[in-house]
């Protein structure tokens, strides 16, 4: 009887531990189709992210080189009344031109300029339609010229929907208007195509095309489809590889796929058709305002439909073979493991098992920071955490001085290393100070990364406030000794030129007694700002004391000369709050091999007197 009991009581636990493997299975399979979906996600949303990203690196090149030139055209405009902008508007027509056709043949559908009222100046999609107070229909122009910051986003125009670059453009430190770059849906999936050929489509909701578009547009590019009770637009022609009519019925028909459409969600849908098994990503798109526009759909060129469930039946039997040696060490093993994950996860530092390259093990604190649902999702992408430092100097990386990271910082044990890592979840960058441990027998590290950012940051606020001006937020008389000294030393090691500039306010001490201090330190605050964004970035600007500032330049006479002109010209036609105009002298010196920091200094200051006795608001740069 006991031995019969003992014999029940093994049949028992055979059958929990039969069930419960069986159900781990079942929850295996559910895992990797899961997991399988989020991966297929990261894989669309990152092909359409680079694909953007591409298109946004061409144009900052443009931006860069033909800002200015915009930029004065629409100052130009701006001083012209409405009827006399033809000119200018043409000039601005055949100086771009040809770029914009020779873009045309490849991705750009929408090139356009605004003023700083928010009225379209050019169209070059449109040259004859303009004067239209464009912000007031579209919200991304409304946005720049609110805040005149750089912004991108897919949105629906007049004539049709793009996915826009928008650049602000300054001029003499002003904003004058905005222009943008737009590339039609078509080229952003062509360069997806290039790495990853399958099926696409491309939907716009009905209302967002309604609210805008123009009547006759919609009606020659778009072919009105319902799914459910969504109404969509998708382009008559494309030019890149489509579903077939009856595939899309069939995939539209579906109610989970109508459900994926209206809960404006990201996901994969699995199913049949034509007696295969088929999967598509569902991505919803959002335009610049974060309302839900559009629907992009790809479709997987390969799918674990059938793998999974072939997997999971050959899991089963195995479970049913291994079931009896499962019954003792299963259970050990799992109270293990459990124990050694309970203690990694209450740790709030990210923490890994790596070979220095493989990363073996990881806490939830790494997980959730790279926004990962498992240490598989995230292997199946990176190979290492060092795939997220960033690269800056005095901070570790991916190959440190041509040794992997984690044996320089070994073998370098008392110096202090820091790493650089994006937060998805915050979207900033964050500091952290790394401590490893290696394990001789295995060839694996520990590694856990502490969070720095806080005291990194005050350290950092710290450096600032020793070396920068309290009121001008430009560097300080002590900086500007030890940056001059090092200027110095390098002109005297590489024979290269460097020139010092130094200019005060005229009658400064007038604006303070007709109008108080306060209004004397805002003087000094918009004068800072604007010589601040009128130097090159390699040229070192501060404070020297007073209403004296300093400009160390790497440039021979002549050209500081030129330099402290435009200044000084910059000055005098600036109109400064409440005090209206003022003027600035300059004196300017180019240093001699032969001469010490000193004398330097005392020429220029020479030179600036010169230029105060000689009646103010003037550059001296040669000594009689």
């Amino acid at each position: 009887m006991k031995v019969l009991t003992m014999f029940n009581r093994y049949i028992l636990l055979f059958a929990i531990i039969e069930v419960l493997v069986i159900g781990y299975f079942f929850s295996h399979f559910y895992e990797k189709r899961a997991l399988h979906h989020a991966e297929a996600i990261h894989t669309i949303q990152n092909s359409f992210e680079a694909a953007i990203h591409a298109y946004e690196m061409s144009n900052d090149s443009f931006y860069a080189q033909h800002a200015d030139i915009m930029a004065r055209m629409l100052h130009q405009a701006s001083l012209r009344p409405a009827t006399e902008r033809d000119e200018i508007r043409q000039a601005m027509l055949e100086q771009f031109g040809t770029f914009y056709n020779d873009q045309k043949l490849f991705s750009l559908v929408v090139l356009h300029v605004i003023d700083a009222q928010g009225d379209s100046f050019l169209r070059f999609h449109a040259p004859k339609v303009h004067g239209d107070s464009i912000a007031t229909q579209r919200y991304s122009l409304a946005q720049i010229t609110k805040t005149m910051r750089y912004q991108h986003g897919l949105e629906v125009g007049v004539f049709r929907e793009a996915y826009r670059f928008q650049y602000p453009l300054f001029y003499g430190g002003h904003y004058v208007g905005a222009y943008e770059y737009g590339i039609g849906f078509d080229a952003i999936i062509r360069t997806m195509e290039k790495t990853h050929p399958r099926d696409y489509a491309f939907f716009l909701r009905s209302e967002a095309v309604d609210a805008l578009c123009r009547c006759n547009v919609m009606q020659q590019r778009y072919e009105t489809l319902t799914i459910g009770e969504e109404r969509l637009y998708r382009h008559r022609e494309s030019s890149y590889r489509r579903y077939s009519s009856e595939h899309l019925l069939h995939l539209m028909g579906m109610r989970a796929f109508q459900e994926r459409l209206a809960a404006k969600t990201p996901g994969v849908i699995d199913y049949w058709y034509d007696f295969a098994h088929h999967s598509v990503v569902v991505l919803p798109l959002s335009d610049i305002e974060g309302n839900t526009i559009a629907f992009f759909i790809a479709k997987l060129t390969f799918t674990h439909g059938e793998e999974l469930l072939k997997s999971l039946l050959i899991d089963m039997a195995l479970a049913l073979a291994l079931g009896f040696a499962l019954s003792f060490v299963y259970f050990k093993e799992w109270r293990h493991q459990r124990y050694i994950r309970d203690i990694l996860n209450t740790q709030k530092d990210i923490i890994i098992v790596t070979d220095g390259i493989n990363i073996h093990d990881a806490n939830t604190a790494m997980l959730d920071f790279f926004g990962y649902p498992s240490l598989a999702a995230f292997t199946n992408v990176h190979d290492c955490i060092c795939d997220y430092f960033v690269d800056e100097p005095g901070l570790i990386s991916k190959e440190h001085n041509g040794v992997r990271w984690v044996d320089y910082i070994l073998s370098h044990p008392h110096e202090e290393h820091l790493i650089k890592m994006y937060d998805r979840a915050l979207k900033e960058e964050r500091i952290f100070l790394p401590q490893i441990e290696r394990f001789k027998s295995t060839g694996t590290y520990v590694v856990s990364l502490k969070d720095q950012t806080d005291a990194f940051r005050r350290r950092q606020e710290l450096e600032i406030r020793a070396s920068h001006d309290a009121l001008t937020q430009i560097y300080n008389r002590s900086k500007f000794d030890e940056l001059l000294e090092r200027e110095l030393q390098l002109t005297q090691r590489y024979q290269t030129d460097v020139s010092v500039i130094m200019f005060d306010i005229d009658h400064f001490k007038r604006i303070n007694d007709t109008h108080g201090h306060d209004v004397g330190d805002k003087v000094l605050q918009a004068l800072s700002r604007l010589v601040q964004n009128n130097i090159r970035d390699v040229d070192i600007f501060a404070r020297w004391g007073g209403e004296e500032f300093m400009i160390i330049t790497r440039t021979p006479l002549d050209q500081a000369y030129i330099l402290a002109e435009k200044l000084r010209r910059l000055c005098s036609s600036e109109s400064f709050e409440i005090i209206g105009s003022m003027s600035c002298s300059f004196g300017v010196a180019h240093y001699h091999p032969t001469e010490t920091k000193n004398s330097l200094l005392k020429r220029c200051d020479t030179l600036l007197y010169r230029a105060k006795t000689e009646g103010r608001n003037r550059v001296i740069a040669k000594e009689i």
